[in-house]
């Protein structure tokens, strides 16, 4: 078999020769992998062999994610004439000498049940595109790895499972400027006061974190959020974190509706954002848009739901939950004072409990905070991320225009499906997608895992934004793909899709 580099341009041509930027039509790339469906194992992530642009000389020739994040790159047509030289540069048109650029993935949660390659985006795929963003922004550029994952993270914990601070200290040697931050300013650690024959008590503590080197900027979009024709029902809103109502209060009313962002996203003149493809028990899927929410610090001011049912107004639950349902979830779920909390469960609870949820769910029985199809709050809190991304300046003040350079590849080498987003379970697809358009990379891939994007409200609802940062016309989009298969998405979707099990409250409503 010949080497990638060594393939004639004309052999590996773009299939698209329709593709025309004056009539605004975006490529979508699907890269699938021939063989054994895994993840390397060792850090930093290096690739098989010396390729004519890649920047360093060390190697691994057990990495077989690094050629195929490259081949998709060359199959979109990214700089496509310098390809097999070293002067191959596939990043240059969104990323200039000297930009500053963010990486962000989806490193939600430091453990799962299951697999945590199911839950969060490996680095073996990062590893390419952060050497293609040094090649387009060179030594006086800058490279920030930015993420909150959720509050009870351990942030130590969960690079011992990514390899980054491996893989950012080889970079730095060679070169790079290069960060790894957490998002957060708070975080919450919890400890076991006793765990006795089944009964356990958990106790809980904030704990302030450093945040991110620059600092913040908190952002009010005001009457331009997708929440503001909520309206009147605003105190209702509840976050994730139930205990933290006044937190979504405090920062979202009639008026006004704020997030708190890094300097460093917001001084960006390019943002990678680089998700896992999985299921959400909240948005049905979590991909491109849902990924920002790690976007923010101050987690607790993110809304989740309105709480109540659709009869008295909320989004919560189709009806209401049974008496002994709310009397476990009492029990079970943290309770947070000012500083502190805790959570008492008695024997067996937990099993059950999870057991009793997913039966539920599948008969949207005693839903919670949303999870469920119904939900119609969690699209509007994205969507004001989305558009504070594509057009906050680095004041946060909106624009019109937009404000930096976007691009995505989505890691579904090992993907995650039903229980997700924090207990995935996994599913070997071996694929990676890739484009510039947030909602059309959304769109394929919703469509790539089996299920309907226009049962997806974070799909349908584009055109409910203030400004705009996508699109969901289909005839806006082409795919190209190393698999003819994947091209069949736009015309015979359930021929060729994966078959997802949506999270328990979305089965039998997103299926294609």
């Amino acid at each position: 078999m010949r080497k990638l580099h060594e393939i004639n341009k004309q052999e590996y041509a773009i299939s698209n020769s329709v593709f025309d930027s004056k009539n605004r039509m975006r490529i979508v790339g699907i890269g699938e992998m021939d063989g054994e469906i895994t993840y390397p194992a060792n850090a930093p992530f290096n690739p098989p062999e010396n390729y004519p642009e890649y920047p360093f000389k060390e190697i691994d020739t057990s990495n077989t994610v690094y050629p195929l994040v490259r081949a998709l790159l060359l199959e979109m047509g990214l700089d496509k004439e310098h390809f097999g030289t070293p002067t191959w540069n596939p990043l240059k048109q969104y990323i200039k000498r000297g930009a500053k650029v963010i990486i962000k993935p989806n490193w939600v949660f430091d453990i799962s049940q299951y697999d945590i390659n199911a839950l969060i985006t490996h680095m073996s795929v990062i590893r390419p595109i952060l050497d293609y963003a040094f090649l387009a922004c060179g030594k006086k550029g800058r490279i920030d790895i930015l993420e909150s994952p959720i509050e009870n993270t351990d942030w130590d914990r969960l690079h011992s499972i990514t390899k980054a601070p491996e893989t950012v200290a080889f970079l730095k040697k060679k070169g790079v400027t290069i960060t790894l931050q957490d998002i957060r300013t708070e975080c919450f650690v919890e400890k076991d006061v006793f765990n006795i024959l089944g009964w356990r008590l958990k106790f809980f503590y904030r704990k302030k974190r450093p945040g991110t080197k620059r600092g913040y900027v908190n952002i009010d979009i005001g009457k331009k959020s997708a929440l503001h024709d909520i309206g009147n029902k605003v105190h209702m809103m509840r976050g994730i974190q139930h205990w933290a109502a006044k937190d979504v209060q405090n920062a979202h009313s009639e008026t006004r509706h704020l997030y708190k962002i890094p300097k460093e996203i917001l001084e960006a003149d390019c943002f990678i954002n680089i998700p896992k493809l999985k299921t959400h028990r909240k948005a049905g899927v979590t991909l491109t848009l849902k990924n920002l929410v790690g976007m923010a610090d101050k987690k607790v001011w993110l809304p989740h739901f309105i709480e109540g049912t659709p009869q008295d107004g909320g989004d919560e639950s189709p009806s209401k939950r049974q008496w002994h349902v709310k009397l476990i979830d009492e029990l079970s779920i943290i309770h947070f004072f000012k500083k502190f909390g805790f959570s008492f469960r008695p024997p067996g609870v937990e099993k059950l409990w999870r057991k009793k949820i997913e039966e539920d769910l599948l008969e949207l029985r005693n839903v919670r905070q949303a999870n469920w199809h119904g939900g119609d709050t969690v699209w509007r809190m994205v969507y004001d991320l989305n558009m504070i991304l594509f057009h906050a300046d680095e004041k946060g003040k909106l624009h019109s225009k937009q404000q930096r350079n976007y691009f995505s590849i989505i890691d579904g080498v090992i993907s995650g499906e039903k229980f997700g987003p924090l207990d995935s379970v996994p599913k070997k697809t071996g694929v990676v997608i890739a484009g510039d358009d947030p909602v059309l990379v959304e769109l394929i891939g919703t469509r790539l895992m089996g299920f309907d994007e226009n049962k997806i409200k974070t799909i349908t609802n584009v055109s409910k934004a203030a400004y705009s940062f996508g699109s969901a016309n289909l005839s806006d989009v082409i795919i190209t793909s190393n698999k003819e298969k994947w091209k069949q998405l736009l015309t015979t979707p359930k021929s060729v899709a994966f078959t997802f099990i949506p999270a328990p409250g979305w089965q039998g409503h997103i299926e294609l």
